[in-house]
C-alpha cells in the first residue's frame, strides 16, 4: 500500500491560473508557488483532451484537485501530488519515464537471438497447430 502524504487529504491549494504554453501557477497554502509545465504531457491518454485551451483555462481547485471543465464530472481532474509528481519527473508512457514509441530498437547479438527465438517458437507453434488441423479434416 502507498504512503499517504501528511497533508494529502488536506485543502493545500489556494488557486491556479492556466499560463500561455499549457502551463499551470498553482498557489499553496503554505506561500509556495508551483509552475507547472503541461504541454510535454499533451500525447498522453490522460492529458489528451488539455490541448484545447478552452479547456485548459477553464482549470478550477476544490483545495485539493485541479480540475478542468464544468459541471459535476469534470473532464480532467488530478491531485497536488500528482501534479508535485509530475513536476519533479520527465513525462513517459511507463513508470521509468521512457517513450517505448521513441526508443530505437534493440540491434545487438542479444537482441538477434531473442527475436530468432521469438520466431522458431512462433513457427514451431503454427506448425503444430496445421498437423492438429490437418488430421482433424482426416
Amino acid at each position: 500500500m502507498a504512503q499517504k502524504w501528511a497533508w494529502e487529504e488536506e485543502k493545500v491549494i489556494t488557486s491556479v491560473t492556466a499560463l500561455p504554453g499549457h502551463r499551470l501557477r498553482i498557489m499553496l497554502r503554505t506561500g509556495s508557488v508551483l509552475e507547472l509545465n503541461m504541454a510535454n504531457r499533451l500525447n498522453s491518454t490522460r492529458y489528451y483532451p488539455l490541448r484545447d485551451e478552452a479547456l485548459m483555462a477553464s482549470v478550477s481547485t476544490d483545495g485539493e484537485r485541479l480540475l478542468f471543465g464544468k459541471g459535476v464530472d469534470h473532464d480532467v481532474q488530478f491531485g497536488i501530488r500528482l501534479a508535485v509528481l509530475m513536476a519533479l519527473n520527465p513525462p513517459g508512457h511507463t513508470v521509468s519515464g521512457v517513450d517505448p514509441f521513441q526508443m530505437e530498437p534493440e540491434t545487438g547479438p542479444a537482441a538477434r537471438r531473442a527475436l530468432d527465438n521469438k520466431r522458431e517458437r512462433t513457427a514451431h507453434k503454427w506448425g503444430e497447430r496445421t498437423n492438429q488441423d490437418d488430421g482433424d479434416r482426416e
